[in-house]
C-alpha cells in the first residue's frame, strides 16, 4: 500500500509540473507594425453629390500604426477621387446653338470636364472578431474625419478658351470644401506577406462653396452642401517595421 501511495504521489507531481509548464510557455503571437497603405476603391454619389457627378473612383496613401495585441490601428491618409461623368455644365451659356465652345479666335475648341476631389484626414480601426482559428482574418470597424474639397476640372487642349482657364475657370469650377466624416466595416487580413483591408465605406462631406459668385448664373454662393458617398475599397499594407508580440495562454 505504501509503495502504491508513493507511486500515485509521484504521478500527480509529474502531471502538476507538466500543467505548470504548459501554463508558462504556451503563447499566441500577434503582429505590431508601422505600415504604408495603398488604397483604391469606388463610390456611388448620394445627396447633393449625385446632382453633380457620376460614379467616383480613386485611391489614397496612408501611414498606419497597427497594434495587433490591442486589435487597433491609427492612421493618417491623403487621397483623391475623380469621376468621368459631370452632370452640371457651367459653360452652357457660352455654347453655340449646336453645343460647341468657341476659342477667342472664333474656332471650335475641345474642352473636357471631369471631377477632381482630394481629402486629407485621420482614421481609427478596431478589430471586432476573429474569422479564422489562426486569428489572421479579423472583422473590423473604422471611423475617420478630415478635410475634403471637390470641383469641376476643365481640360482645354487648345488653351484658348477664356471661360475654362485661370480666374474665369475658377468662377465655373463649383469648388467646394469642408469637413468630412468616414465609416468603414470590413475584414483585415494579416498573414505576414498578405496584408489587406477589404471594406465597405461611406463618407459624409459638409462642404461650402469657395467662390463668391457663379459667373454663369450670377448667383451668390451661400448654400452649404451635404455630399455623401457609399462604396467599396481595398487597401494593401506594406510594412515599414514589424515585430511579433507574444501573449500567454492559460488552460
Amino acid at each position: 500500500v505504501y509503495k502504491y501511495f508513493v507511486t500515485m504521489i509521484r504521478y500527480f507531481t509529474i502531471m502538476a509540473c507538466c500543467f505548470l509548464c504548459q501554463n508558462a510557455w504556451s503563447q499566441s503571437f500577434t503582429e505590431t507594425s508601422i505600415d504604408f497603405g495603398f488604397g483604391f476603391g469606388f463610390s456611388t454619389p448620394l445627396a447633393d453629390l449625385k446632382d453633380r457627378f457620376g460614379t467616383m473612383y480613386g485611391g489614397d496613401f496612408s501611414l498606419n500604426f497597427y497594434r495587433g495585441d490591442l486589435g487597433s490601428q491609427f492612421g493618417f491618409k491623403l487621397g483623391f477621387m475623380t469621376s468621368d461623368v459631370v452632370k452640371e455644365d457651367p459653360l452652357a451659356p457660352y455654347r453655340t446653338s449646336s453645343g460647341q465652345i468657341l476659342s477667342f479666335d472664333g474656332l471650335t475648341a475641345n474642352v473636357n470636364s471631369r471631377m477632381a476631389a482630394s481629402y486629407v484626414g485621420i482614421d481609427f480601426k478596431q478589430n471586432l472578431a476573429f474569422i479564422d482559428k489562426k486569428e489572421r482574418i479579423k472583422l473590423f470597424a473604422g471611423v475617420g474625419m478630415g478635410l475634403m474639397q471637390h470641383k469641376i476640372r476643365y481640360v482645354d487642349f487648345t488653351r484658348m478658351v477664356t471661360y475654362a482657364s485661370e480666374n474665369y475657370g475658377k468662377g465655373h469650377d463649383r469648388n467646394s470644401r469642408g469637413l468630412y466624416l468616414e465609416e468603414q466595416i470590413g475584414i483585415k487580413i494579416r498573414n505576414r506577406a498578405k496584408k489587406f483591408d477589404v471594406a465597405l465605406t461611406s463618407f459624409q462631406g459638409f462642404l461650402t462653396p469657395v467662390g463668391q459668385v457663379e459667373f454663369d448664373t450670377g448667383s451668390t454662393l451661400k448654400e452649404d452642401r451635404l455630399d455623401i458617398g457609399l462604396g467599396f475599397k481595398i487597401t494593401w499594407n506594406l510594412s515599414l517595421t514589424a515585430k511579433e508580440v507574444g501573449k500567454d495562454i492559460y488552460y
